[in-house]
């Protein structure tokens, strides 16, 4: 539609009024789309108003939805190849006008002695050129007069006359430069049997025969330049070709846009490549050939002075060779040029593809020159040496007529697809609306006519409308009134009418309808980390095909939503109330999925709309961590290896409590000479300077790890406001997890932390037994600055993995921002990229130091393949990056892990850690009341994964058991952190892993455990939950009840 470069509210609404027009006007159907692929579909034609159905038909109809970008680069069909190869095809002609010219310079300068003038030479070339034009044109009308005949193919005078201007076309203007320069010649030009007179230019020294190549190309560049274009333009589509079909490489044949595209970048685009490049075969041989002919007494001299036939022969196809490699340069930066108009993107990956666009040109080089060789090599020393030159009539015979004849096959061919390529133009007429008594549309076949099953008479059932069944034909997804839809990485539920807010009053002989639907987003595309999402865009439809948005939309829960667009993994909760007319009793809603191009849709029936309607209630799952936080941070550290941090967070009220302070883990503190635990032998030094908002100092009070901000003014839930604190640190020698040894620095809770809130904020005192800490999920950018340079390892997706002086970090919904900084001189950084389903790789990047390296490509394979494993039992994890830095901590943080640098050890560690990305950073928990949750999960998933690899269950459980017979463990897991003993090891990863894996064993085997596992996740995947969480679903998840097997381990 004119005008309409985008899709917004605005151009849809301006899009649905011309729909809407379009169907009023004609009685189509009508949709709005990007794009679209014809496709055989069988449908089912039932009779209308009386008159008898079709039954089954299959026809071209439409699958809405296509993708622009693919649409738009599989256009670039038929047209293009056919532009291509007439192009080739003029320089082909020009090039033979060209040679021909120069071979008849004697005939010329005699015609001018005779009194002709040069304009009568030039128009002498040009009818000739006509003159094959035009036979080259009938034989292309007996071509199409054959097809039509033999095929009854429809053809029009257009075509028949497009192909004759084509054919002449190509002729003439190949031969309009050669008919210019004929006029430069000169009677007493060329006297002599072949006389040639030429400045050879030398750019490069003439020691070998590649040099001597190298001058004869250059001396001759005009025609050096027609011949690597000629190959260049036919290889650089071929390349792009080539990278449109393998781009597609798993989507072609199992997607109706991939069959689409497969059908428009088709055999007949890669048999003109192949038309294109033997044209250019023949103009290389020819002005190959022109140039051995001008160089006869160059070669016999060669001869003279002793040159082999097999040099000879080598020093006329390295013309040829290194044409093609330019050529093939050209050709690259071609199909470079067209892939980044399509995608806007330079194509780096596909490297063969690359490879095959040098050789190709390369190839048809060689062969090009194989006939010239021969001639060269075949000149006697004595021939030529009189300053002329002669060729011989047997080989000349010879070249004629292999040239002659291959010229006529290959432009027949160009003018057979040119036919091809040319579409039937029909003169329009206005379009009438057709009566469907009249016309009937198709000439499907009827396979059969389709009866419907008779049903009782205790079950009748209402016909849908019309419009019903078009919106679910059209619609990606089908949806029932309160199931919740589970897609690839997102779920929609769309509830039963709930009581309409009472502030909301219907005009007269209408009715709201207030729907709530929830929208839970974990993982999209993984170039992109947030949507556009409007919960506003959803409508009610009627059974007259009437939409009806939303007359208020209330958002009632969400998380990472903010302004229009949807962080993700996010999640927004809507009320959704609709104003329609009384008369109606049915109804669809439809809406778009996010980040898809369909819709989903759900019907309305009259039961749904005649219950009582209860005020909604949010159903919560898991546990609120009633606040999230998101932080910007600079960091810098000075000679004095004092680091200076200013820190803004904006943290957001998702409690029903008003906020009078906000509660932060300050970890540092807790670690300073009077705080630390005894065991730690450094001590961290640190300095609050100022916290503000706005400008505005507040009041704080720090106790051991406790931070707590007085508000000046109170935080109203849903508000957010932002917190500025600055403060230096000196970080602990040899510290615990916060540290610095030796030139290394290794930051861990080294930020304040926002607490979650539970009645109060939740902030337990530090505990070195175990991690003490409960944080929210958040969005972090980190900036850093240091006096040297070092090797950067974080929880985010590092810049650069050279070392750096300072950088900017972004890490998203993330529960802790972990950063390294690490000598270059002591410590070595290698990274893997493990695919990780079609489209998307992960980064895995291993730290070590250089007297550890040995171990580097063990430590990287191991750790891909646990991910892999992980990610293919348990569920997606988004993260772009993980971090291993072997510095013995065995510690796990939001996409980073430590680990041991024992080569006979690290292997346990680095599972276990690894497998903390899916319990601890995939699903969140207080680690103080509910340690098992994470460390008896990780435990029991990293020793499944032992079992899998080694096909070992001693060695999978050798830790969990050897820990578990060291100290008696507790009786319940979800002992809090400080009534531990010596005993938390044994309990958490002990106790809970063999426990857990003896229920799976006896109730469906270790399948069915890692089955339970990927359902808990995948239910709370970026949520918090507690002992009370995982009851719950541990009941529904198994008949019968549980409760006699969880009190046993779990108060």
């Amino acid at each position: 539609m004119k005008g309409v470069d985008s899709f917004n509210e605005e151009s849809e609404a301006a899009l649905q009024k011309v729909a809407k027009e379009i169907e009023e006007e004609t009685g189509l159907i009508v949709d709005v789309t990007l794009g679209s692929s014809p496709q055989p579909a069988l449908t089912h034609i039932p009779g209308i108003q009386g008159e008898k159905g079709f039954g089954w038909i299959e026809q071209p109809w439409i699958k809405i939805g296509s993708s622009i970008t693919i649409f738009k680069e599989a256009k670039l069909g038929v047209s293009g190849v056919v532009g291509s190869v007439i192009l080739v095809a003029i320089v082909y002609v020009f090039s033979s006008n060209l040679i021909m010219m120069y071979a008849r310079k004697k005939e010329f300068a005699v015609l001018l002695s005779f009194g002709w003038r040069p304009n009568q030479l030039s128009r002498l070339l040009l009818l000739e050129a006509l003159l094959l034009g035009m036979v080259v044109s009938f034989i292309s009308w007996l071509i199409l007069a054959w097809f039509s005949v033999t095929s009854e193919l429809e053809t029009s005078y257009f075509r028949v006359a497009l192909i004759g201007l084509i054919g002449l076309t190509i002729y003439t203007a190949g031969a309009l430069i050669p008919a210019y320069l004929v006029k430069k010649i000169r009677p007493y030009e060329a006297m002599r049997s072949g006389e040639i007179s030429m400045k050879h230019k030398r750019v490069a020294r003439s020691e070998s025969v590649v040099g001597m190549a190298i001058n004869s190309m250059v001396s001759r560049w005009k025609r050096t330049v027609l011949s690597v274009v000629s190959m260049g333009l036919p290889t650089g589509l071929l390349v792009f070709y080539l990278f449109i079909t393998f781009r597609l490489k798993g989507v072609m044949y199992t997607t109706w846009l991939g069959e689409y595209v497969a059908m428009e970048v088709s055999t007949m685009h890669y048999v003109a490549m192949g038309i294109a490049l033997s044209i250019t075969i023949l103009t290389t041989a020819e002005i190959i050939w022109q140039n051995v002919a001008e160089r006869q007494p160059e070669i016999s001299v060669f001869k003279a002075l002793g040159w082999k036939n097999g040099t000879v022969r080598i020093l006329v196809i390295l013309e040829g060779v290194l044409s093609g490699a330019l050529a093939g340069v050209v050709g690259l930066i071609f199909a470079f040029t067209l892939v980044w108009k399509v995608y806007g993107s330079f194509p780096f990956t596909l490297w063969w593809i690359y490879g095959a666009a040098l050789s190709i040109p390369v190839v048809t080089g060689i062969i090009a020159a194989v006939l010239p060789a021969g001639k060269a090599a075949n000149t006697p020393p004595y021939q030529g040496l009189n300053g002329g030159y002669s060729n011989d009539k047997k080989v000349e015979k010879q070249f004629k007529y292999i040239l002659s004849g291959a010229a006529v096959i290959l432009l027949l061919g160009v003018m057979t697809l040119v036919w091809k390529g040319i579409p039937e133009v029909q003169k329009g007429e206005t379009a009438k609306v057709a009566s469907p008594v009249k016309e009937q549309g198709t000439e499907g076949k009827t396979t059969s006519v389709f009866a419907p099953e008779k049903k009782e008479e205790d079950e009748p059932e209402e016909d849908a409308p019309l419009a019903f069944l078009k919106a679910k034909e059209l619609a990606g997804k089908q949806a029932e009134l309160g199931e919740k839809l589970n897609l690839d990485q997102q779920t929609i539920l769309i509830e039963s009418p709930s009581k309409t807010p009472p502030e909301l009053k219907a005009k007269k002989k209408h009715q709201l309808i207030t729907i709530p639907v929830s929208w839970d987003i974990k993982y999209s595309d993984p170039n992109s980390s947030n949507l556009s999402f409007k919960p506003g865009a959803y409508f009610l439809l009627d059974e007259k095909e009437k939409k009806y948005y939303p007359l208020k939309t209330d958002v009632v829960d969400a998380l990472n939503y903010r302004g229009g667009r949807l962080k993700l993994p996010g999640r927004v909760t809507a009320l959704l109330t609709f104003e329609v007319p009384e008369k109606y009793e049915r109804f669809l809603i439809s809406g778009r999925i996010p980040d898809h191009s369909k819709d989903v849709v759900a019907e309305l029936t009259r039961e749904d709309l005649r219950k009582s309607r209860e005020p909604f209630t949010l159903k919560k799952t898991g546990v609120s961590p009633g606040a999230t936080g998101d932080y910007t941070m600079k960091i810098k550290l000075d000679k004095e290896k004092n680091w200076s941090v200013e820190t803004d967070i904006r943290v957001t009220n998702h409690s029903k409590e008003v906020f009078r302070d906000i509660g932060f883990y300050f970890i540092p503190n807790a670690f300073t000479e009077k705080n630390k635990p005894d065991f730690v032998k450094g001590h961290a030094e640190t300095s609050i300077h100022t916290i503000n908002s706005t400008g505005e100092n507040l009041q704080y009070t720090l106790n051991g790890n406790k931070l707590l901000v007085d508000l000046d003014e109170k935080l109203q839930p849903g508000e957010t406001k932002s917190i500025s604190i600055d403060y230096s640190l000196k970080l602990p020698e040899d510290g615990l997890r916060l540290s610095q040894k030796g030139e290394d620095f290794f930051l861990a809770q080294w930020y304040p932390m926002l607490a979650t809130y539970q009645d109060g904020w939740d902030i337990e005192p530090f505990d070195p037994k175990g991690e003490s800490y409960d944080t929210t999920y958040g969005n972090y950018r980190v900036s850093f600055e240091t006096p040297e340079e070092y090797l950067v390892a974080s929880s985010g997706e590092d810049a650069s993995e050279e070392p750096l002086n300072n950088g900017e970090i972004e890490g998203n919904s993330i529960r802790d921002f972990y950063l390294a900084f690490l000598n270059p001189d002591e410590w070595e950084q290698k990274t893997e990229k493990v695919k990780v389903g079609m489209y998307r790789n992960v980064a895995i990047r291993a730290f070590m130091k250089k007297e550890q390296d040995s171990m580097m490509d063990d430590v990287l394979k191991k750790a891909a393949d646990s991910f892999l494993f992980y990610h293919d039992n348990i569920g997606e994890n988004p993260t772009g990056e993980l971090d291993l830095i072997a510095n013995n901590g065995d510690m796990e943080y939001s996409n980073i892990v430590e680990i041991s640098d024992d080569p006979d050890g690290y292997e346990h560690p680095l599972f276990h850690e690894i497998a903390h990305q899916w319990f601890y950073q995939g699903v969140a928990n207080n680690p103080y009341r509910d340690a098992w949750l994470d460390e008896s999960l990780a435990e029991l998933l990293s020793s499944y994964y032992l079992a899998y690899a080694y096909k070992d269950e001693g060695k999978a459980f050798a830790f969990s058991n050897q820990v578990l017979n060291t100290v008696k463990p507790e009786k319940f897991l979800n002992t809090p952190l400080n009534e531990f003993q010596r005993n938390y090891v044994s309990t958490v990863y002990g106790k809970g892993p063999n426990l857990l894996n003896d229920f799976f064993e006896n109730n469906g085997g270790r399948t069915e455990a890692l089955n339970f596992l990927s359902a808990y996740y995948k239910e709370y995947q970026f949520k918090h939950v507690d002992s009370d969480t995982f009851t719950q679903f541990f009941e529904e998840y198994y008949e019968g009840s549980q409760k006699e097997f969880l009190t046993g381990w779990l108060e």
